[in-house]
């Protein structure tokens, strides 16, 4: 992801697609969307906003008018984009008040990356000409419970430790980014990560904080390390010490295999979790994502 500049009020986020002849024939990749806006709204620490708009428009017009004077090269092809606009409080780091208001766009290239930029508090001028905003739920769409379960060892929802990356891409396309053996995609209510090894195989998965609606055993991540640590008796519990985010716990499952999962809490909230290959000390973080 690459960042130009950083606050928030008002969250604008591009997303590519092919041309189509008509509204209907490209529906918004919602959960997609979605989990581009919940990471901003985690970083930027507010998350009382519960929708963003969103407008079809060309990728030429967006960067014009969204972000102009950055670095961001306009797509060459004839690709449409997804702008959305989202209202809340600014709570960033170096902010005079907890109350700063900024406009914060973003242009989405599915399966490249997203880049963002941060400039003052009115939205962009011209921002009407892009088209027609219509309003979807920052919560992503709505799923069945049975596919926020998490296979400790194995994997959530369609994506399997050892299943082929295409399998991954016909299953949730378009990717929101892909680097080298990384990539991020998103169903439903969930963000999620991989990587996969030199076969194209997915090694690693990680969910980050904004996926807590995932289940273990019947009980969604978002219920904190104290009630989870009471819930999973064969879960072993690790306390790393303080960190960026707070006093980080781990709940490990060590399995007979070759892949552990482990969940890691920040104080007693949800931070993230990870199914890869066992590792000695939890506490020890040597996978990235993107």
């Amino acid at each position: 992801m690459r960042v130009i500049a950083v606050c928030l009020a008002a969250l604008v986020v591009l997303a590519a697609v092919p041309v189509r002849t008509s509204a209907r024939s490209a529906p918004v990749p919602e959960a997609q969307i979605a989990a581009i806006a919940r990471d901003a709204l985690d970083l930027l620490r507010d998350h009382r906003v519960k929708h963003v708009r969103v407008v079809r428009t060309t990728w030429v017009d967006a960067n014009r008018i969204l972000q102009p004077g950055s670095f961001s090269e306009p797509n060459p092809g004839r690709a449409r984009v997804y702008g959305l606009v989202m209202r809340g409080l600014c709570y960033c780091i170096g902010s005079p008040t907890s109350d700063t208001r900024a406009v914060w766009t973003a242009i989405w290239e599915p399966g490249r990356d997203v880049s963002t930029y941060i400039g003052g508090n009115h939205l962009p001028r011209g921002m009407a000409t892009l088209g027609h905003f219509v309003s979807i739920s920052t919560a992503g769409p709505t799923v069945s419970p049975d596919v926020l379960a998490v296979q400790p060892e194995a994997g959530i929802g369609p994506v399997r430790i050892g299943q082929p990356t295409g399998a991954v891409e016909h299953a949730l396309e378009p990717a929101i980014e892909r680097s080298g053996p990384s990539a991020r995609y998103a169903f439903g209510p969930i963000d999620l990560r991989v990587r996969a090894n030199s076969h194209g195989r997915i090694n690693a998965l990680m969910m980050p904080s904004w996926s807590s609606s995932a289940t273990i055993a019947g009980h969604p991540l978002s219920e904190g390390y104290t009630r989870l640590h009471a819930e999973l008796p064969d879960w072993a519990a690790t306390d790393c010490g303080p960190t960026q985010f707070g006093r980080t716990r781990v709940l490990v499952h060590r399995a007979a295999g070759s892949f552990w999962t482990w969940i890691e809490f920040a104080d007693d909230q949800f931070h993230e979790l990870t199914i890869a290959r066992a590792n000695a000390d939890p506490c020890k973080e040597d996978l990235l994502f993107l």
